[in-house]
């Protein structure tokens, strides 16, 4: 109970403290649905069912949900008035951004916002069981039990501002995190027609071309977009309130215009959590925790270090074949030597890279490709994709990519469809996507094939394939009031694996199946009322011959519009599974504007409840609880957050406004 009044306490001093400073109107998003050329403008709620579309993977998701509302947060902030910020919403290809800005244009529509807008989001959290811990049994724990979150951001007609101060559980520091950037909205006229179009200070991410060396921005779900999910959201710049070392950089960047050419200089310094062993980096730390002495002894120890200009030139973006070409260069260096990883695959302390890019948008089909090469003190290797899509009947969408990174290739930036690129390397990537609509508003049926392949032996796995198969239906029937799913997944990863012992080596074939079999029927029942069921079976054969399974029956009851317009959600999941191989993985949304994906091994409930409450027009009230309860106890978490248990549930309280 302590814990709980601590969340109250803590919300109160650290988040309303800030409400002499915030004075706006709600918020709301810009959209544009697949082949819809309108801009649509949706209400913040359709954010959280937006984060739970592109998360909520059969299978799992590789994204950071905080990333990603992140993400979807800043693009109410963005004008719609080029086909580059258009784009950047996640359910927009290149195609449907090139019909929308030139409807735009044509129709002489200003989809830009120049209203002042503020909103304050206060949050905390704390486990039910947190005292159970190791690290608090011990004494490791140098802070608190709850965690606390304040999110600032304002945008008016010329600027855009974003500050986050962040103390995650257990740790001492109130602004343990603390993230910001301030940056141009729409473009200074300096003088005739040379601009300055966009410019940041702060923390902010960078996306050029396939995102070969710099990749950000949202990763579209393929089960439910399987054509336009192999983009990459070419954003160029823009804030973020997160703190990943391969996303995020603090520092600054510009953007100068005359014309149809583009100039982009940026530059970034910061430091990260790093265990350094003499003078040699051994470890990069992407999510650093400081809650017990040996974690903050690595606190901010090393000094990562970028710059970079690009230029890029585009014929129009309401050209019937609208065509761009950019040219990136950039530098990068760390303090101290890096020895590599295979997941880091990073060796020195600088590196020089640069790519070109280029990207046709014709009226039913688009061609973008990058080429780029990379050198640090190890190697200089190039690598290069291509990425089409084609619309050659309204009902029909059709996407091919393929992708070519060889071992050495550094980028520690890079994301092709929202994949780290080090973690795609050396290895060759065909995908091939296709979805029909054999009746508009009616059934949509996407599919892909993923296929990769090494290049070359490596020290521990020296052959490596990996096949990814998806097929899935989506079907709106009863007068639009029934939506039902069915998604069909199947995956092999297999690797010759070396063997230590013995005075030759020895080599084992590693396969690692997984097929998952997931049906879902979300029905609303009125106005207010919804219900959605789901059951998911997970069947993983071993290489002992045998199989293992793992199942999810879930329910899921929502309401909405009720007074106060006040929303209330319930769900709860059986789950079942062999062992850790045939582990599920369910996404949940917990309050607006933030969400998890759990891992659900061995047997038990899994459940979640929300409400959310607007108490006056400008204040929203959101409680939660979610986490899971096993049928024996086991041992829940690891490190200091180990303890022994049969229970693992969380609350959340969360304070938005927004006036």
């Amino acid at each position: 109970m302590t814990s709980r009044w601590h969340i109250v306490v803590v919300l109160l001093h650290a988040g309303l403290v800030l409400l002499p400073s915030v004075s706006v109107a709600q918020t709301e998003r810009h959209h544009v649905p697949p082949n819809d050329s309108a801009i649509h403008s949706t209400s913040s709620s359709l954010v959280d069912e937006e984060g739970r579309q592109l998360l909520d993977e059969p299978g799992g998701s590789s994204v950071d949900p905080d990333a990603l509302f992140d993400y979807l947060d800043g693009l109410p902030s963005t004008p719609k008035t080029n086909i580059t910020n258009i784009h950047g919403d996640p359910a927009t290809s290149w195609i449907a951004a090139h019909q929308a800005v030139r409807n735009l244009i044509e129709h002489r529509q200003n989809s830009g916002d120049s209203a002042t807008r503020f909103s304050l989001r206060s949050r905390a959290a704390s486990s039910f069981n947190a005292n159970d811990q190791q690290g608090y049994k011990s004494g490791e724990y140098l802070g608190s039990p709850y965690a606390v979150y304040n999110r600032l951001r304002a945008s008016s007609q010329l600027f855009d501002l974003g500050v986050v101060i962040q103390k995650r559980a257990w740790e001492s520091e109130f602004a343990d995190q603390f993230n910001g950037f301030v940056s141009l909205k729409n473009p200074l006229e300096v003088f005739g027609a040379f601009q300055v179009r966009r410019a940041i200070a702060g923390d902010y991410s960078l996306s050029f071309g396939d995102g070969l060396l710099f990749g950000g921005g949202a990763t579209v779900s393929k089960s439910s977009d399987a054509v336009s999910g192999v983009e990459q959201r070419g954003f160029g710049f823009k804030g973020t309130l997160g703190n990943a070392p391969s996303s995020s950089y603090r520092g600054g960047a510009i953007e100068l215009g005359l014309g149809p050419v583009n100039v982009t200089a940026f530059g970034s310094s910061r430091f990260v959590d790093a265990n350094v062993q003499g003078d040699t980096i051994r470890t990069l730390y992407s999510t650093p925790y400081h809650r017990t002495p040996a974690e903050l002894a690595l606190k901010n120890i090393e000094g990562m270090h970028m710059s970079g200009i690009r230029v890029g030139a585009t014929n129009g973006d309401t050209s019937s074949l609208n065509l761009s070409l950019g040219v990136t260069a950039m530098s990068f260096y760390y303090d101290a030597p890096y020895a590599g990883t295979p997941g880091a695959p990073f060796f020195g302390t600088t590196m020089r890279a640069g790519s070109i890019d280029a990207l046709a948008i014709g009226g039913h089909a688009s061609l973008s490709g990058e080429l780029a090469e990379s050198v640090d003190a190890r190697a200089a290797q190039s690598a290069w994709i291509v990425t089409c899509l084609a619309e050659p009947f309204p009902s029909v969408g059709l996407s091919a990519l393929y992708r070519h990174v060889p071992n050495g290739f550094v980028s520690p930036f890079g994301q092709i469809s929202g994949e780290a690129v080090s973690s795609l390397g050396n290895a060759n990537g065909i995908y091939l996507g296709v979805t029909v609509v054999p009746f508009e508003g009616v059934l949509r049926v996407n599919a892909y094939a993923d296929f990769e392949n090494t290049l070359l032996p490596s020290t521990t796995v020296f052959d490596k394939q990996t096949h990814d198969y998806l097929a899935a239906a989506h079907l709106t029937a009863i007068l639009n009031r029934l939506d039902l799913d069915m998604i069909v997944r199947s995956t092999t990863r297999q690797g010759i694996v070396t063997i230590a012992g013995g005075l030759r080596p020895e080599y084992a074939t590693v396969a690692r199946e997984k097929s998952t079999i997931r049906i879902e029927a979300h029905y609303h029942l009125t106005d207010v009322l919804s219900l959605r069921s789901r059951a998911e079976l997970v069947i993983a054969p071993l290489p002992s011959e045998s199989v293992e399974h793992g199942f999810l029956l879930l329910q899921e009851l929502r309401a909405t519009g009720l007074p106060n317009r006040t929303s209330v959600q319930f769900d709860v999941c059986r789950f079942q599974t062999d062992s850790f191989n045939s582990a599920l993985y369910l996404y949940q949304g917990i309050v607006p504007g933030s969400g998890a994906v759990s891992l659900l091994d061995s047997k038990g409930w899994h459940f979640g409840i929300r409400t959310t409450t607007r108490v006056f027009s400008e204040l929203a009230v959101s409680l939660a609880a979610t986490g899971s309860i096993y049928d024996s106890s086991r041992t829940l978490g690891s490190g200091p957050t180990a303890r022994t248990g049969t229970t693992d549930v969380t609350g959340y309280l969360q304070l938005e406004v927004t006036l």
